[in-house]
Parts: structure tokens; C-alpha cells; sequence
């Protein structure tokens, strides 16, 4: 897994990606920041799905070992990249479940950003429960296409309510 790295290394990839978005949610870029990219994607969402989604690309990219070049097979990089973008979207959920757990008020009294408006975010309009589950790729997901060659073209993230981040890569 990984280009060879192993699955506890994509694990704590997406750890590592799990503590990044939380860290961007408690500093107030996902809350804070509502200016319109394109459509309904917000600069905020894009800083929300953004670890994930560069978790999952620098698991799944070609790994370089003794200047030779391994690339894993497309369901493989895809695999990798979903785990890596799984534990950190798990990371997230349960870090919005302590929120819950003690309080917004309480929390919102040590982290100021942990407002209604970045609950409201990360829950997708929706209870805590179903919003955690929301941001698990069963109810959110990461669309992946593939052009020609194995080249990677397209990644949308895509929430409950459409897309969250969509990258396209330019044209050669």
C-alpha cells in the first residue's frame, strides 16, 4: 500500500490529515471564510476537504526506492487514497463528537472559531450524528477519474449537499 510505505504509514498519513483539519476548523479558515469559489463551494469547504484530498494524492503518487520509479496499480491508489481520506475523515468526526460532547459553549469558550456557523458546517445543515457520518466517505465520497495512460484527471470531493472540492489537471 502506499508505493510501498505499507498501510500504518497511510494510517498515519491520514491521522496526520485528520489533525490538519481539525487544526484549520479550530483557527477559523473553514468557518470564517464564505466567499463564494465556484457555485456553492466556499474558500472554507475548500480548506475542509482540502487535507484529504492531498492525503489521498500523496499516498497513491508514484514512490521513488533506490531511483527506481514503483507505481501502484489504479484500484490500488485508489484503495490507499480512500483509507488515507477515511481516517481522516474519521479523525474529524471524532473530533466534532467531543465538541458535542462537552458542549459548544464550553468549547467555543477555549476555541473561538467552534461556532454554530463551523458546526453547521461540518454537519452539512444536519443533526451531529448524521452530520459525523456525512463526513465518512459512505455518505460523502471522493470521485476519482482516469484518463488515458493512468493519468489522474479529475478528483471531486462530493458531500451531502454536492461538490466540496473538485481539482481538474490541466491538458498536456
Amino acid at each position: 500500500m502506499g508505493g510501498g510505505r505499507g498501510a500504518r504509514w497511510t494510517v498515519q498519513a491520514g491521522l496526520l490529515a485528520g489533525i490538519v483539519s481539525i487544526y484549520l476548523c479550530l483557527v477559523g479558515l473553514v468557518g470564517t471564510l464564505t466567499a463564494v469559489v465556484v457555485g456553492r463551494i466556499s474558500v472554507g469547504r475548500v480548506f475542509l476537504a482540502l487535507p484529504a484530498v492531498l492525503v489521498g494524492y500523496l499516498v497513491a503518487r508514484p514512490a521513488v526506492t533506490s531511483g527506481a520509479t514503483h507505481r501502484l496499480p489504479i484500484p490500488s491508489g485508489v484503495a490507499v487514497g480512500a483509507l488515507a481520506g477515511g481516517t481522516s475523515g474519521i479523525v474529524l468526526a471524532v473530533g466534532l463528537g467531543i465538541v458535542n460532547l462537552l458542549g459548544q459553549d464550553t468549547a467555543r469558550s477555549v476555541f473561538i472559531a467552534a461556532s454554530p456557523q463551523l458546526m453547521n458546517i461540518l454537519t452539512f445543515g444536519r443533526s451531529a450524528v448524521v452530520g459525523a457520518f456525512a463526513l465518512e466517505p459512505g455518505a460523502s465520497h471522493v470521485e476519482v477519474a482516469v484518463g488515458p495512460g493512468g493519468r489522474l484527471f479529475a478528483i471531486r470531493a462530493v458531500g451531502q449537499k454536492g461538490a466540496l472540492l473538485e481539482v481538474r489537471s490541466a491538458a498536456d
